[in-house]
């Protein structure tokens, strides 16, 4: 604030200051110049008739005359002719060129006025004066100097007034400043601050105080809030934990007793078969088959759902090396290619991809990925994987595409559902499981999975990892 007001002051002075400096010298050069000028008029007058009898005594007295001022250091006299009547140059030298009309200027440090002597209105001679400046400059500095004084006292009284001001404005608000930072600190919002008047300030320190009362009601409503947020999250806790107790408890049973009467069927069926297979006509071997089939397709769907149900409570541990990504998409190929040599595919595998996450699930991905493209390109003349990744923004997005039968963009959604399959089992096989398993893994790492595809045109599967 002090710095604000002797900002203001100061300019406000400094412009003032030189408006009164300008108008002191202005004023005193006037005077100066004024007095000089009459000086020569009234000299011009007197020396008429010296010029007109070519009195050079009179002439004499009337260049001594103007040499009574201490400032005047030459002074001519000129007839009609511009001969030099009378002159006195104190400095030495000569009078200068004869001039007819009436003109002052300052050259050299010096004023020089020119005077016509005039007669019935006509010219008959003139008067010439070189003055010295120095009473002009000693007042010019005068002005000057009384204008810095006068500026230096201002600047002392606004300076004064500044602080003085500082104390009644600025006082309140820095104690209004220290109070709100202790409650800022302390968390206390009992506290108040005093109103010492019922200016702009005063009104200051009753909004702030009406801002602590409500933030202290609204942190009271807070603090119950949060203690009944906490108890709700303990209760919403156990149930979850509940939840995955019986969880757990039902995948025990589905993977003992669900599969313990399958392994039963699968048994009796076989002892039959091989047993009493000759006794069978053929429609009862075909109904033992069916139930074979049924029961290890049974068996399969519920090691899918374990499968997938452990992906959801599975803890992640989670890290990041150098081309990961690469290196599980590889390894992903590898184990295809090792587990159907006879199935030629041209596998684009991008170099140096990473990315943070639990590798054990990102191979799981890789391998359904991979897996459904090797399988749905599986009837094309030249069967064509590529597997990289771009950036879309600030996020890296990593792909799989085949060249293989595609599906419907409209069905995509579809993909991502347990058991939800887009081509008939009598086309492809599986259980309809991998895409859902890939959609709970990228949950689980907090991304996004889409597909784009054109029926036998192939499929591009993205996903990020959040």
């Amino acid at each position: 604030m002090v710095l604000i007001i002797m900002t203001v002051a100061v300019v406000s002075m400094l412009g003032e200051g030189l408006s009164l400096a300008i108008h002191g010298m202005a004023v005193q050069r006037e005077a100066f110049l004024d007095k000089y000028d009459v000086l020569t008029r009234i000299s011009a007058d007197r020396s008429a008739a010296a010029v007109v009898f070519s009195d050079a005594r009179l002439a004499k007295e009337n260049v001594a005359a103007l040499l009574g001022d201490e400032d005047v250091v030459d002074a001519c006299i000129f007839d009609a002719q511009g001969r030099v009547l009378a002159q006195e140059l104190r400095d030495g030298g000569d009078c200068p060129p004869y001039r007819l009309d009436s003109s002052s200027n300052i050259d050299m440090g010096y004023l020089n006025v020119h005077q016509p002597i005039v007669l019935d209105n006509e010219v008959i001679g003139a008067v010439y004066l070189r003055a010295q400046l120095t009473k002009l400059s000693n007042a010019v500095w005068r002005v000057i100097v009384v204008t810095a004084i006068i500026f230096v006292l201002g600047a002392i009284i606004a300076l004064y007034l500044a602080s003085r001001l500082q104390d009644i404005v600025s006082g309140p608000i820095q104690r209004l400043a220290a109070l709100a930072q202790y409650v800022s600190d302390s968390r206390d919002y009992s506290v108040k601050a005093k109103a010492q008047s019922d200016d702009e300030v005063g009104a200051l320190v009753a909004s702030f105080n009406v801002m602590l009362d409500t933030i202290h009601r609204q942190h009271n409503d807070l603090e119950a809030s949060r203690a009944q947020l906490e108890e709700l999250v303990a209760v919403r806790t156990h149930d979850l934990q509940q939840a995955n107790e019986d969880l757990k408890s039902f995948s025990y049973s589905v993977s003992h007793d669900l599969r313990a009467p399958l392994r039963t069927i699968n048994g009796f069926s076989a002892i039959l078969v091989e047993d009493f297979g000759e006794q069978l006509d053929g429609e009862a071997s075909r109904y033992l088959q069916r139930i074979q089939s049924a029961s290890a397709h049974m068996d399969v769907l519920i090691e899918s759902l374990l499968t997938l149900s452990n992906l959801s409570h599975k803890e992640m541990v989670v890290s990041e090396s150098e081309d990961n990504m690469t290196r599980l998409a590889k390894e992903c190929v590898r184990r295809l290619q090792e587990a159907d040599p006879n199935h030629p595919v041209e596998v684009v595998i991008e170099g140096g991809m990473s990315a943070r996450g639990d590798q054990s699930l990102l191979a799981i991905l890789y391998t359904n990925l991979i897996g459904n493209a090797w399988k749905y390109s599986s009837r094309m003349n030249r069967p064509r994987i590529e597997v990289g990744a771009v950036m879309a923004g600030t996020r890296r997005v990593f792909f799989v595409r085949d060249n293989g039968v595609g599906f419907d963009v409209q069905y995509s959604q579809k993909l991502f559902c347990p058991f939800e399959r887009l081509h008939g089992k009598d086309e492809f096989d599986g259980v309809g499981i991998g895409l859902a398993t890939v959609k709970r893994i990228i949950d689980r790492h907090h991304g996004e999975v889409w597909a784009e595809s054109v029926p036998n045109e192939g499929a591009t599967f993205f996903f990020t990892l959040g």
